[in-house]
């Protein structure tokens, strides 16, 4: 299909160009171009598409790399507390010796009882400077595990999430790993949900199922924002959480 795509893209932009440009008068010329310019941006655009999910299969699992130290941030401002506390569950229940910690930029005693209950380290700080990004450098600060995971308040963790990423760092030039996400939210206005079928689908499956995989052939898969595993190093050396832009996981990841 994309081979067909190309041809037809092609065929048709090379018809444009060489049959149908009216070149009676001034404005003629104008309106001509200026159509023919904006169907070029648009076919160059689905080419590149194209080229980056060419090849959209899943890197072969690696084995995992023991001994080594993990911390996992789950930044949180305002969310309800039994939302945190199905992630926090899970992150603790994951099955690679790790450290969990809450960074609460609400400063809310009941997540702090939270946090104690069970057994998960707590971290504020006397500002929201940043927002996300500042909470997650501000943590960055008083860790030190070797490898680092982000996850939002309502992000729930497979088990095996860390023994499952943690191997492809055994490249040491790997800086990042961003993993798919799913939603439980099925009456989502992105989705599309039949339940005779049980069929399921929403938006986010083309970016996380196509678009990243094709981009990881390139080296240049997108950090998300959460559900990513760093190398602590390679965070350090650009200078942690972008904090200039309020899109801080597109700019922290192309760093």
């Amino acid at each position: 299909m994309i081979l067909l795509g190309t041809f037809v893209c092609i065929g048709y932009l090379s018809y444009r160009y060489v049959f149908t440009l009216n070149l009676t008068t001034w404005w003629a010329i104008f309106a001509s171009l200026f159509l023919l310019v904006g169907e070029t941006f648009g076919i160059i655009s689905v080419l590149l598409y194209f080229l980056q999910v060419w090849d959209v299969s899943e890197p072969p699992e690696q084995p995992v790399l023991e001994g080594r130290t993990v911390d996992v941030l789950v930044p949180t401002f305002n969310e309800d507390t039994q939302i945190l506390r199905a992630t926090l569950q899970a992150c603790l229940s994951m099955d690679y010796p790790h450290q969990t910690y809450v960074l609460d930029d609400g400063r809310r005693p009941d997540v702090k009882a939270l946090a104690e209950e069970l057994g998960v380290n707590y971290i504020t700080r006397p500002d929201n400077r940043h927002a996300k990004a500042g909470n997650l450098n501000n943590a960055f600060e008083q860790t030190t595990g070797e490898f680092v995971i982000v996850l939002d308040a309502d992000h729930v963790p497979e088990r095996h999430f860390i023994t499952r990423l943690i191997g492809y760092f055994r490249d040491e030039r790997l800086g990042y790993v961003q993993t798919p996400h799913a939603w439980y939210n099925f009456d989502s206005f992105q989705a599309r949900l039949d339940h005779k079928r049980r069929y399921y689908w929403e938006e986010g499956e083309l970016f996380y199922q196509v678009i990243q995989p094709g981009r990881n052939r390139w080296g240049c898969p997108i950090f998300a924002g959460s559900a990513a595993m760093f190398r602590r190093q390679a965070l350090s050396e650009v200078g942690y959480i972008a904090v200039e832009t309020i899109t801080e996981d597109m700019h922290t990841g192309c760093a």
